[in-house]
């Protein structure tokens, strides 16, 4: 068993390109994770050529932020109708509100949160799980796991020169892939030391922040106390990693703390298995000792059928807590061990029970994200549910259907 990252490389005859930023994460388990898509252009494109030589369709989509030249990529992907996306990962609309206003700053937020909606909608039409990310989360997709870390700034001021750019940018989530000592970074931190001291763990690899361009030397030295090695930009430079007035603040920076950077003027691959990590660009080819060994993890899978993979509801490695899972999901689903066997299936639920809603929610006229939504909120509280349908259980009140995975069953 092997996991694979692609970073696709570009050619143009800017010398200080940007394309955003955009790679695939894949393991031969069957998941394949993207984490944002480019602008539309070349990159785009190099993603999906790549994705269906190699026939991923199923897809989990991730958004570190909601800037153009990551999410437009995105978009088309989700167009492509070969493609069945089953997660759209992302943050919270509301977590960047407070930053919407009459200013050109408050005005240039609306557009991100309005964009971010846009592509949450898209998704969702496609059929998507929305999942929104916060600090804290720790994320597992058959042998892909990572953990969140992110930091919006409370208002423009709070980090760079105070515009909307590096607010929105500063809020990107930080990914880290702990088998694979693999840090992405969205557009940000400006605070990325802070994010290296969370994850707490030896860092290999680094997306540089915001293109190549955001890595002071305080972050440069927290990255190479960190262990890395190795770090990409997506610039193409003439003359090198770091020779712009673009990039010299950032890749500069952490050549000057003895990174190896490279540019994305050819495809990078890498490729974790039986504890080593490969990193090829061109002729060059690096290899280090990681965690991730190829074994198949030993988890419990909560599914309606082993070899029905994308009704998949969870994956741990504690029996109890999928056994829980799949209580709460219904008796469609059973509980199913590393090898295959169902070791558990759900009863049916037994009604009436009481659930805990810590956060206003919406509610639904039936059982699902297609029926419409009712006129008032569910806010927070103890409710009754009479009835369920799938993750969908029905209001006492007669309100309507709430969903039961944002509810905390007492």
């Amino acid at each position: 068993m092997a996991i694979t990252i692609f970073i696709p490389g570009f050619k143009t005859n800017r010398s200080d390109e940007r394309h955003g930023d955009g790679c695939v994460i894949h393991s031969d388990t069957g998941q394949t994770l993207i984490i944002d898509g480019f602008d539309g252009g070349a990159p785009t494109t190099a993603l999906v050529t790549y994705l269906k030589k190699h026939k991923y369709k199923d897809l989990h989509l991730m958004l570190s932020h909601p800037h153009y030249d990551h999410y437009k990529g995105l978009r088309v992907i989700m167009a492509d109708s070969y493609f069945n996306i089953r997660t759209f990962f992302c943050y919270d609309p509301d977590t960047i509100k407070h930053g919407i206003g009459s200013s050109a700053n408050g005005r240039s937020v609306k557009d991100d949160f309005n964009n971010l909606n846009t592509c949450i909608s898209q998704a969702r039409g496609r059929g998507a799980k929305i999942d929104y990310l916060a600090k804290g989360r720790n994320v597992t997709l058959g042998d892909i796991e990572f953990k969140v870390w992110r930091k919006q700034p409370t208002h423009f001021t709070e980090y760079d020169d105070g515009n909307a750019w590096a607010f929105t940018n500063d809020g990107s989530l930080c990914c880290y892939f702990p088998k694979l000592r693999f840090l992405t970074t969205g557009d940000g931190p400006n605070a990325l030391k802070e994010a290296i001291a969370y994850f707490g763990e030896k860092i290999l690899i680094l997306k540089v922040p915001h293109h190549g361009n955001s890595c002071s030397m305080s972050n440069a030295q927290a990255a190479r106390k960190a262990g890395c090695v190795i770090a990409y930009e997506t610039n193409i430079e003439s003359k090198g990693p770091g020779t712009t007035d673009f990039t010299a603040y950032g890749a500069r920076r952490l050549i000057e703390q003895g990174v190896k950077v490279l540019m994305q003027n050819a495809d990078i691959i890498m490729t974790a298995s039986g504890g080593k990590l490969t990193v090829r660009q061109g002729g060059s080819t690096w290899t280090f000792d990681v965690p991730y060994d190829g074994k198949p993890a030993r988890l419990y899978r909560v599914r309606k059928a082993w070899n029905n993979v994308n009704s998949q509801i969870g994956a741990y490695s504690i029996l109890t807590n999928a056994k829980a899972a799949a209580d709460k999901a219904g008796s469609a689903y059973g509980v199913f061990d590393w090898n295959g066997k169902e070791v558990y299936r759900a009863a049916g639920a037994k009604v009436p029970f009481l659930v805990r809603v810590t956060k206003t929610m919406d509610i639904r006229k039936g059982p699902g994200t297609s029926y419409g939504k009712a006129e008032r909120k569910c806010p927070a509280g103890i409710f009754t549910i009479v009835e369920v349908k799938g993750d969908w259980g029905r209001l006492k009140s007669g309100a309507g259907w709430i969903q039961l995975g944002k509810t905390e069953k007492i």
